[in-house]
């Protein structure tokens, strides 16, 4: 009995002592990068993110979605020579994953108008809800003379539901799983690994209250975007799409009180574009959903663009869309295998934004 006992303790011991080496390690390699918010770190824990000064995220490096992103640093003070400085909020889709520095809808307007700043601040992974705690927290210091939510349909919506319980109502205390994952950076980065890896099914076993009443986790990618796109009273359903318009809400306050313009965009996913369900990374999608006993017609692909476009007219919120003018190039809207956008559909978006920029009297060449 002794014997085992002492083995026992041994193992977790040498299992102790090995974790924390490869910690340590982790630690130690990742701190070459600047700290705040690395990609793979995007949990709602934002607060333990304190950087020791104000950076934005430039554009991604290669051509590999979800790698280790460059960073550069942005002053503090404005630059006189700038006309405006001009924040652009929002998750991968923002930032450009898939795409080359100098194709980013930020890039290409930094190009084209070189006495504004647009300030590429897109982080994959967060979403409506992290981004304004982001930006709140951070940015601000900035001092942006405007700030454009961009609303990437991939995640954002479905994440929202967890993250605005969570840090705005506040309803959710941290699991054990969170509070790991903010302890230890290894932990966390296994852990979006594994999202990576399995984009459907995530996070299944700690996240109950999570799931619609078709059954859909709305914590994973492919399921959490059909979750955003059911029609009828799904109650986890109406808060998701409930809880972004009342971010913006939130957004329209913190812009009056700081004295800054607020405009909000929707990046469409293939979805959106093909009214259908369509994702690059999965043959046939309605595969699961068949599985799931769903009809297909429970789907409404339109409906939440629309309800955003209402909240926006209602807050009197600018709001730009991409979608009618990416349809005339819908089959090269999207990387292949994935839902972020190509090079031409960066264009697109750089287009449209200065169009609408230019009928505010916001941008003048």
């Amino acid at each position: 009995m002794n014997k085992k006992l002492t083995y026992s303790l041994f193992s977790i011991l040498t299992f102790l002592i090995t974790f924390f080496i490869f910690e340590k390690s982790f630690r130690y390699l990742t701190s070459k990068q600047p700290k705040i918010f690395d990609p793979f770190y995007y949990d709602s824990n934002v607060e333990d993110f304190v950087p020791e000064k104000i950076i934005a995220i430039d554009d991604i490096e290669s051509s590999k979605p979800f790698v280790h992103f460059p960073r550069r640093k942005v002053s503090l003070v404005k630059n006189p020579a700038f006309k405006k400085r001009i924040l652009m909020l929002g998750d991968s889709g923002t930032l450009g994953a898939g795409v080359l520095p100098n194709e980013t809808f930020s890039h290409l307007l930094n190009q084209k108008f070189k006495d504004y700043e647009f300030i590429n601040s897109g982080i994959a992974g967060l979403n409506t809800v992290s981004e304004y705690l982001y930006l709140k927290k951070y940015l601000l210091k900035l001092k942006p003379d405007i700030v454009i939510l961009n609303i990437f349909m991939a995640n954002d919506i479905n994440f929202n539901y967890r993250q605005y319980k969570k840090s705005i109502l506040r309803e959710f205390p941290l699991s054990i799983i969170d509070n790991l994952r903010s302890s230890f950076k290894l932990l966390d980065f296994l852990y979006h690994e594994h999202l990576g890896l399995y984009k459907s099914k995530t996070d299944l076993i700690f996240t109950p209250g999570y799931v619609t009443s078709h059954n859909l986790q709305i914590q994973g990618y492919l399921e959490g975007e059909y979750a955003t796109y059911l029609k009828g009273d799904d109650e986890v359903s109406k808060n998701m799409l409930g809880y972004t318009e009342q971010m913006f809400s939130l957004y329209k306050e913190l812009a009056l009180k700081e004295n800054f313009d607020f405009i909000v965009t929707f990046l469409p996913t293939k979805s959106n574009l093909f009214n259908s369900l369509s994702f690059n990374w999965r043959s046939h999608p309605y595969e699961d959903t068949n599985k799931l006993g769903i009809d297909p017609k429970s789907f409404d692909f339109s409906f939440v663009e629309k309800r955003l476009i209402q909240k926006c007219t209602q807050l009197n919120i600018p709001y730009f869309s991409f979608l009618d003018e990416l349809k005339k190039i819908k089959d090269n809207v999207h990387i292949q295998n994935d839902d972020h956008l190509t090079p031409e559909a960066h264009q697109v978006v750089a287009n449209i934004i200065e169009e609408n920029l230019q009928q505010m009297n916001i941008l003048t060449k």
